[in-house]
């Protein structure tokens, strides 16, 4: 087995912000139908394994560590949220 060159860098390559024809807020289709794909299966997993009855109450925190904007921002929270109520 060849060993690996670490000597590179990584380049990052960060989402170009605003609403211009080159924004993550024009080319994130295929995020949005992940998350579409991904809503039954969450809400299904959230069904089956939240337990409501341990959590301290009137606490439920989620955190969203994806896009800052554009129109995917508030979406995957929205899902959980959504199934975290259907439980409820």
């Amino acid at each position: 087995m060849a060993a690996e060159d670490t000597s590179k860098v990584c380049e990052a390559h960060p989402m170009t912000g605003g609403d211009g024809p080159n924004s993550y807020a024009k080319n994130s289709t295929f995020q949005i139908c992940g998350m579409d794909a991904a809503k039954e299966l969450l809400s299904n997993a959230i069904a089956e394994k939240l337990d409501i009855q341990i959590l301290p109450p009137n606490t439920f925190r989620v955190a969203d560590l994806g896009c800052s904007t554009g129109p995917n921002t508030f979406r995957a929270v929205e899902n959980i949220l959504e199934a975290v109520e259907a439980k409820g």
